[in-house]
């Protein structure tokens, strides 16, 4: 079986109202070698329901349901259960645009860095769309160890470090080389509710040698009434530009 470029990992709880528009995003990716899995934290409504028909109609997408065990928990078991060479993340409530998986496909092709992110879009309740501000790490080029470990390690671990430089504590938005998670170990902190994803992504800056940033908007983080942006943190709201952009009409339910 081929691998996949990109294992892209969707947990759910209680997400009915918002699954189907994060799941047609991804599976609308214009890099068709992908896989989708998705994974139903104890969900109490019709999510495994959606689930599962779209694993029936799409061969691309793995279903796995368990108890309720927290998002971190949910996110390593979809992590062991990847076969793409890179692992991201999509939260049941947020979609991608199409292109975005191409353009990360298309460096990894002739660079292959151990980590890549992108830019995100804050999608409020007023269904307008603004593009956060994104930060002054290079973008287009092959950021090396020593960058890391000057610029980007220390302003993540809140030690001497230049802001300007700081990558989000998202771990969506990001796509993590399969073999570094793997081979050192790197998993989310099961028994953490609250900055489990900040944890992550430094454990696995520990280990990554390579780093490629994109300028492009390929995130919609979407506000509903479930979800953490409930109670958006000022400090990110504070990095949101107000230029409007259009959300794809694909993209809605």
């Amino acid at each position: 079986m081929e691998v996949p470029v990109v294992s892209v990992i969707v947990t759910a709880y209680n997400a009915e109202l918002w699954l189907t528009r994060c799941i047609n995003s991804i599976i609308s990716s214009t890099l068709r070698e992908i896989e989708l899995i998705l994974i139903d934290d104890g969900s109490t409504d019709g999510s495994l329901e959606i689930m599962k028909e779209y694993e029936e109609k799409d061969h691309r997408i793995s279903v796995k349901h368990i108890s309720n065990g927290g998002p971190g928990y949910a996110r390593n078991i979809g992590i062991d259960m990847a076969r793409g060479e890179y692992v991201t993340f999509v939260d049941a409530d947020d979609c991608i645009s199409e292109d975005i998986l191409e353009k990360c496909s298309n460096v990894i092709k002739q660079y292959k860095p151990d980590l890549m992110d992108f830019n995100f879009c804050y999608v409020p309740e007023d269904g307008q769309v603004y593009p956060a501000k994104s930060n002054n790490v290079p973008k287009a080029q092959l950021l090396d160890r020593k960058f890391l470990l000057e610029k980007i390690i220390p302003v993540m671990i809140n030690v001497d470090g230049d802001i300007q430089y700081f990558i989000e504590n998202y771990a969506c938005m990001k796509l993590f080389k399969k073999d570094v998670l793997d081979s050192n170990n790197v998993r989310f902190d099961e028994n953490r509710r609250k900055g489990e994803d900040r944890l992550f992504n430094v454990s696995f800056l520990k280990y990554a040698q390579t780093y490629w940033s994109l300028a492009d908007y390929g995130y919609y983080y979407i506000k509903t009434p479930n979800s953490l942006s409930v109670s958006f943190d000022k400090t990110v709201l504070n990095s949101v530009s107000y230029t409007h952009l259009t959300l794809p009409t694909k993209l809605e339910v």
